[in-house]
């Protein structure tokens, strides 16, 4: 272990083997099962909010474009239309 750099995060890997989940959802629920504390990266924030107003919360940022831009990866869920 000499000479690499720690890190607070745990690698993707690491996550799936000590959850037994892939899914970043499922995973964070595991870990809130648990008790474990957690602190998610922000792309991955960004896609467990419902909405962009969730999303710019729960990443503490000023501006919701710059989020849905950057962060938001996965498309918005339509209403269905009857």
């Amino acid at each position: 272990m000499m000479g690499e750099a720690l890190s607070e995060y745990l690698s993707p890997g690491e996550l799936h083997s000590l959850t037994g989940y892939a899914r970043c959802g499922q995973q964070s629920d595991w870990l809130s099962a648990q008790g474990i504390p957690k602190r998610l990266d922000g792309k991955r924030a960004a896609d467990l909010a419902e909405d962009s107003a969730s999303a710019t919360k729960l990443l503490q940022h000023s501006s919701a474009g710059l989020v849905d831009k950057h962060y938001r990866t996965k498309p918005t869920k339509l209403k269905a239309v009857r």
